[in-house]
């Protein structure tokens, strides 16, 4: 039941990337693309593509932290290095697309989740 619970969230935050994030990333590990085929294609150089792949790696892993953290009093730090803003609206996003169950918390709309109290 646990495994098939996280295949759910991994599809969720896939599904709540930001729309080339989220591209990046079916194509290269759902669609078993190359990331040179998708900088070809996307008109970017590699290390671009290669970058959107890694922050989107990094903003799951935040997702993961924020609301599927196996200790629910473990403080949140985040790993990606988008602004404040749109790390708080992915984890919004996934947070509503996940509250079915399967999220240990849902955050409030208010202050960033990664500002300095």
């Amino acid at each position: 039941m646990l495994a098939d619970e996280r295949l759910q969230y991994l599809r969720a935050a896939v599904k709540s990337l930001p729309e080339r994030m989220r591209y990046v990333v079916e194509e290269i590990y759902f669609g078993d693309r190359t990331v040179k085929d998708l900088a070809a294609e996307l008109g970017s150089t590699h290390a671009a593509v290669s970058q959107r792949r890694s922050e989107a790696i990094r903003l799951m892993r935040d997702g993961l932290s924020a609301h599927y953290a196996d200790d629910p009093e473990q403080p949140f730090h985040p790993q990606s290095r988008i602004t404040p803003r749109r790390r708080n609206d992915y984890l919004t996003q996934l947070s509503e697309s996940t509250s079915g169950g399967i999220t240990r918390a849902v955050f409030p709309r208010g202050p960033f989740l990664n500002e300095a109290e």
